[in-house]
């Protein structure tokens, strides 16, 4: 996975679906996700991990200073039922 340390501060589901609807239209970079979620660098790289850590997105270029990422199966069918769920209210 990565050095990097784990997450202090707890992910929300809400972002964790934000991160995977931002992913879900193709490879999407850490830079990107950033100013969409208007985040730090650091906290970027905790959602990703956490996402990344219960197989929603896989990260594609792991080594590169800007890594890119895309949603898993698991995270389009998620995302789907959260939207199908979410738009019956």
């Amino acid at each position: 996975m990565s050095d990097e340390r784990p997450t202090v501060r707890p992910v929300t589901l809400a972002r964790l679906v934000e991160l995977t609807h931002i992913c879900a239209s193709g490879l999407t970079t850490t830079d990107e996700i950033e100013t969409t979620l208007d985040v730090t660098h650091r906290r970027a790289r905790e959602t990703i991990l956490e996402a990344a850590r219960i197989d929603l997105i896989e990260i594609i270029e792991p080594e590169a200073e800007n890594s890119k990422y895309k949603t898993t199966d698991v995270g389009e069918n998620s995302s789907k039922r959260f939207e199908m769920n979410n738009g019956s209210r």
